[in-house]
């Protein structure tokens, strides 16, 4: 059975999972319960796990970057290493957070779905809806020039581990060219730094609901890699 990255050798899984946290983060139109059986599964396993809602329809990605700084400050007062899972939005909120830096001592970081350059789709929304857009800051935010225009995700600052979804069997992907998961692009989920990437033929809506899914964070978590399922 392997052990997570910096654990003392000798160090089971579970003591070392103990000595760790998670931080799960929503994506936009949702709330923590969307998080919830990534959460169950990691819990399971041992590990302290935080999922905030944040006001991601109402609120810039920098603002819920800010409420999320302050929720896991609240909860990780002893600055234990904390990783961050973040799907859709919940992925470029993570983002913000680990470019800003400071005393939180961030350990992996996992974007599912994440358009990290961008949605096409918010595009098209926020044309559709015109003026009447500027009440949904958050989906603003994940607009192409709005991702390309943000400085914290410009500064870099972390090596991921990225899972895209290839099943673009949605409504919503009929809008989208060339392979989507039906609400991101592939193109715009592999648009950032990844120490390993993974595809999984699923849709978007349902990418971080599946064992699968959870099996390969795990592993990541331990490892660093979405490499074998051996030791869960």
């Amino acid at each position: 059975m392997s052990r997570s990255a910096g654990a003392p050798a000798g160090m089971s899984d579970r003591a070392a999972a103990e000595a760790e946290r998670i931080v799960l983060v929503h994506g936009i139109f949702r709330t923590a319960r969307d998080m919830r059986f990534l959460e169950t599964f990691l819990r399971a396993r041992g590990y302290a796990t935080l999922a905030p809602t944040l006001p991601t329809e109402f609120c810039s990605l920098d603002e819920c970057c800010e409420r999320l700084r302050a929720a896991v400050a609240g909860w990780n007062p002893g600055n234990a290493r904390v990783h961050f899972i973040g799907h859709s939005m919940g992925g470029l909120i993570v983002r913000c957070l680990v470019s800003g830096g400071g005393p939180l001592q961030v350990g992996r970081c996992i974007l599912i779905a994440a358009p990290n350059a961008g949605s096409g789709l918010a595009d098209l929304a926020c044309s559709l809806l015109g003026p009447f857009a500027g009440i949904f800051r958050g989906l603003q935010s994940l607009r192409r020039k709005d991702v390309r225009a943000n400085a914290a995700l410009n500064q870099g600052g972390g090596r991921y581990g990225v899972i895209a979804g290839t099943s673009g069997r949605m409504l919503t992907g009929l809008l989208l060219p060339g392979i989507s998961d039906g609400r991101v692009e592939l193109e715009s989920a592999a648009a950032v730094a990844a120490q390993d990437f993974l595809v999984i033929p699923c849709r978007h809506t349902g990418i971080h609901h599946r064992r699968e899914t959870a099996e390969a964070v795990l592993r990541y978590i331990r490892t660093g890699s979405f490499g074998s399922a051996r030791g869960l």
